[in-house]
């Protein structure tokens, strides 16, 4: 396996930022049971190209991906969880409080040029 490039990294730290510190996924309704269960839901994203602003991309690929996922109903006895298939009852979306985006300024040495909003690769 290869080590990821020093872009990827940036992506994937800025990500945990945006998703994961602001709070948007509700973290006390993924817990099953306090201190010793709680949901885990990987967020796996593949790049395909880069025409630029690939960030901004990335983190509303994350935020839409979260929108859309649906984690299994749970029954909890006691100390017994029963995860319950799809079949036997509907699966649940996240609480999802607001939904961060990202947005990616170009700024110029030249005064007299403004900033450009969603930059291409070459703006960059």
């Amino acid at each position: 396996m290869c080590r990821p490039s020093d872009e990827e990294v940036t992506i994937t730290r800025t990500l945990d930022k945006v998703i994961k510190r602001s709070d948007a996924v509700d973290k006390e309704l993924l817990c099953i049971l306090t201190g010793q269960r709680m949901w885990h839901i990987p967020l796996t994203l593949n790049l395909l190209a880069n025409a630029g602003n690939m960030l901004d991309c990335a983190c509303l690929a994350g935020i839409v991906a979260l929108w859309h996922f649906r984690r299994p109903e749970v029954e909890v006895i006691g100390d017994d969880v029963i995860v319950h298939s799809p079949l036997e009852r509907a699966p649940m979306p996240l609480a999802i409080h607001h939904s961060p985006f990202c947005f990616t300024f170009a700024f110029f040495a030249d005064p007299e040029t403004p900033p450009i909003l969603d930059p291409s690769q070459l703006e960059q």
